[in-house]
C-alpha cells in the first residue's frame, strides 16, 4: 500500500533532540530534500539582495551591456521563489529557515505592486504590464503557504489575487495571457483553473467551481490534441469567430491540466477526470521524455518541466497502487544526472541539467531556472516520503 502521510512523516523521524515541553524536532532524511536545500541556499547566496529583499535576474549577469542576461528578476522568476520555496515547507514545515525565506518572499511581492493599491502584480519591479499567468503562479504559492503554515492572510492574500485572474476570463472561453493581448492560453487558463478548485476546496464558493469547470471544458475542447491527449499553447479568434490555434506543445501546459483533471476528481467524484489526466500523463510522457540508445531527457526548460513533475504527483495521489511512478521516476534520473554532470563551479545546478543539450549562454544561470531545479528536488523528496509505495 502506498504510504500515508501521517505513517511516512513518522518513519522519518529520526531523533527528538528537544525537551518533553518543547516541541519535537523532526529530522528529515532524503537526499534530494538536501540537494534541494543545498540549491535553495545557493540561489540566496548568488541571486539575492538582501537590503533590497529582491533577486537578480541571472547569476552570473552577462556583462555585455546590450545582453538580455542581466537585470532584476521578473514577476516570473520572482514567482518561481515562491512556488520553490512553499514545496520545501511542503516537506518539512518545521524548518525555520524556509519559513523565514517564505515571509521574506511575501513581503517583497510588494516590489511588483505598482500602483500600489492596484490588485495585480506588474511583470518587473515599479512596473511592467501585468499578465494573468504571472499572477496565477503568486496565487498559487501563497496558497500553498497559507495550508502549510496555517496562515489565513496568506490564503486571502491568494484569493484577492485569484479575483484579479479570474477577470481574465474571454467571453468566447479561456483565460487571457495578459490585458492587451486576445490569445487565450493554456498558461494562463490552467493555473487558474487549479487556483479556483484549490480555494473552492477551502471553501466551496460555488462561483469557483462554475469558473473552473467552464474553462475546464474550453481548454479540453479547444487545446487539447486529440490524437495524443498533450496540450497546444494558445489560440486566437479573428473578426469572423474562426480560432487559430498555436500548436507548440510545452510540458507545463500538459502538466497543469493533468492537475486541474485530478482536482476536480477529487471534487466531483466522476471518473471522467481522472481518466483525462491519465490520458495526458501518459501522452506527455512520451512526446517530451525522448532520447536514444537508452538515454532520455526532458527538454531544457526546468520551470516548464517542473509542473508536468506536478501533475505527475498530483495524479500519483489519486492511483495509490504505484502505477504512475513511474512517471515520476523519469524526473528522478534527470535530477541524478543533473546531480552528478549538471553543475556549474559554484554547486548551482544548469538549465541543462547536465543532459549535454546546452549552449554557451546557459552559464548566465536564470533565477526562474535555478529555482525551478529546487522545486523539482522538493517536490521528489515529498513524493519519496509522502507517496511512494514501498516495494
Amino acid at each position: 500500500m502506498r504510504k500515508t502521510l501521517i505513517l511516512s512523516f513518522l518513519t522519518l523521524v529520526a531523533l527528538i533532540i528537544t525537551g518533553c515541553k518543547k516541541e519535537p524536532k523532526v529530522v528529515i532524511t532524503n537526499a534530494y530534500y538536501d540537494h534541494a536545500l543545498d540549491q535553495m541556499n545557493l540561489i540566496y547566496e548568488h541571486f539575492y539582495y538582501e537590503n533590497a529583499n529582491t533577486f537578480s535576474g541571472f547569476s552570473p549577469q552577462d556583462p555585455d551591456p546590450n545582453s538580455n542576461f542581466k537585470g532584476g528578476a521578473s514577476l516570473w522568476g520572482y514567482g518561481g521563489m515562491l512556488t520553490a520555496i512553499s514545496a520545501g515547507a511542503l516537506v518539512d514545515p518545521s524548518n525555520e529557515v524556509i519559513k523565514g525565506y517564505a515571509d521574506l518572499l511575501v513581503e517583497g511581492l510588494s516590489n511588483y505592486r505598482y500602483p500600489i493599491k492596484q490588485l495585480y502584480y506588474t511583470s518587473n519591479i515599479r512596473g511592467g504590464e501585468p499578465y494573468y499567468d504571472d499572477n496565477a503562479w503568486i496565487v498559487l504559492g501563497l496558497y500553498e503557504l497559507g495550508k502549510t503554515y496555517n496562515d489565513e492572510t496568506y490564503i486571502n492574500h491568494s484569493r484577492e489575487l485569484l479575483d484579479y485572474v479570474m477577470s481574465g476570463e474571454s467571453p468566447d472561453g479561456g483565460v487571457f495571457w495578459k490585458e492587451t493581448v486576445v490569445s487565450r492560453n493554456t498558461c494562463s487558463t490552467a493555473p487558474a483553473i487549479i487556483a479556483a478548485l484549490l480555494h473552492y476546496q477551502n471553501n466551496p464558493e460555488q462561483e469557483l467551481l462554475e469558473f473552473a469547470i467552464r474553462n475546464y471544458n474550453w481548454t479540453v475542447a479547444t487545446l487539447k490534441d486529440p490524437v495524443d491527449h498533450v496540450y497546444w499553447d494558445n489560440t486566437t479568434m479573428d473578426e469572423f469567430g474562426v480560432e487559430h490555434i498555436e500548436k507548440t506543445k510545452w510540458t507545463y501546459n500538459s502538466g497543469t491540466m493533468i492537475w486541474a483533471s485530478v482536482l476536480l476528481y477529487e471534487i466531483t467524484e466522476e471518473a471522467k477526470y481522472l481518466t483525462e489526466a491519465e490520458r495526458t500523463a501518459t501522452g506527455a510522457l512520451a512526446f517530451f521524455y525522448r532520447g536514444t540508445q537508452g538515454v532520455y531527457n526532458y527538454p531544457t526548460s526546468p520551470w516548464f518541466n517542473m509542473y508536468l513533475l506536478r501533475g505527475f504527483i498530483e495524479l500519483a495521489k489519486s492511483k495509490e497502487d504505484g502505477t504512475v511512478d513511474y512517471m515520476i521516476n523519469t524526473f528522478v534520473t534527470s535530477m541524478n544526472n543533473a546531480i552528478l554532470k549538471g553543475k556549474d563551479d559554484r554547486g548551482l545546478i544548469l538549465r541543462s541539467w547536465g543532459s549535454g543539450n546546452s549552449v554557451a549562454t546557459d552559464k548566465f544561470l536564470d533565477l526562474l531556472d535555478a529555482s525551478a531545479t529546487t522545486e523539482i528536488l522538493f517536490l521528489i523528496a515529498y513524493y519519496q516520503i509522502n507517496l511512494k509505495v514501498e516495494s
